[in-house]
């Protein structure tokens, strides 16, 4: 058996790669105090990494979740806390699919719509559907290469987890991520309990998991062809990032 400490989980995530689900079902499973980073409910202005440090001090393996482009103090926190940071991406298509069909739903139950990355004008609820999605584009997309360069370039551990993987195998998904952090000791029908626990199959979980349609390659089909140039044309100024091998295009 394996003797080495259990340790915390960091995840970190570009907007609908799944990091609500796998978050709760990593806690399900691993049984990690669930830490709570977000002070503002609404936008997540306000990051409280105390509460990290507070659990670390109990000798208490956490895990916690946040949309994070990462600063200088990343990677001293996850060194000092034993945190294994689990980075989640997605196709850059179904990304934008998925984010407009969130902020709809958000709109519909009266809930302010803004995020940590961007700020929606009241407006955009009338909008047409393609100006909504040029907006997300405009917007959003030069947030994801600030996400994906700071991640890049943050010394230390970092292990990138692909949404289509999750989606794909979630159970190998699951267990690459619990070794890392230690947790070869549990079992696979205890992996299997936790995806079953919260199968985006289940109708009764209702805004635990955050599902829209999380349909792999959806995206592509919604964007016309100039908004897909207008994304490769932003993510085109960083040459330093290899954006298939990273999971955020299919192809150059």
């Amino acid at each position: 058996m394996n003797s080495a400490k259990h340790r915390s989980l960091f995840i970190a995530s570009i907007p609908k790669c799944g990091t609500t689900w796998i978050f709760h079902m990593l806690e399900h499973i691993t049984g990690n105090t669930a830490v709570r980073l977000y002070g503002d409910p609404v936008t997540g202005a306000e990051i409280d990494t105390a509460r990290i440090v507070h659990a670390h001090r109990n000798s208490t393996p956490w895990i916690a979740m946040m949309h994070l482009s990462p600063g200088a103090w990343a990677s001293t926190l996850f060194r000092d806390c034993d945190a294994a940071p689990i980075v989640l991406v997605r196709n850059i298509y179904d990304v934008i699919a998925s984010f407009s069909d969130e902020i709809e739903k958000v709109f519909k139950a009266g809930i302010p719509p803004h995020t940590t990355m961007i700020y929606i004008p009241d407006e955009y609820v009338e909008w047409e559907k393609s100006k909504k999605l040029d907006f997300l584009i405009t917007i959003f997309v030069p947030w994801v290469t600030f996400y994906l360069n700071r991640w890049m370039a943050l010394e230390g551990e970092k292990h990138w987890v692909r949404y289509e993987d999750l989606v794909g195998d979630t159970h190998g998904t699951l267990r690459r991520i619990l070794d890392v952090a230690n947790f070869q000791d549990l079992s696979d029908e205890r992996i299997h309990q936790g995806i079953a626990e919260f199968s985006k199959d289940k109708t009764d979980l209702g805004y635990k998991t955050r599902f829209n349609k999380g349909v792999v390659g959806r995206g592509s089909a919604m964007l016309s062809d100039a908004q897909k140039a207008e994304i490769h044309r932003i993510l085109g100024f960083y040459t330093s990032l290899d954006l298939v091998a990273l999971g955020i295009l299919d192809e150059q």
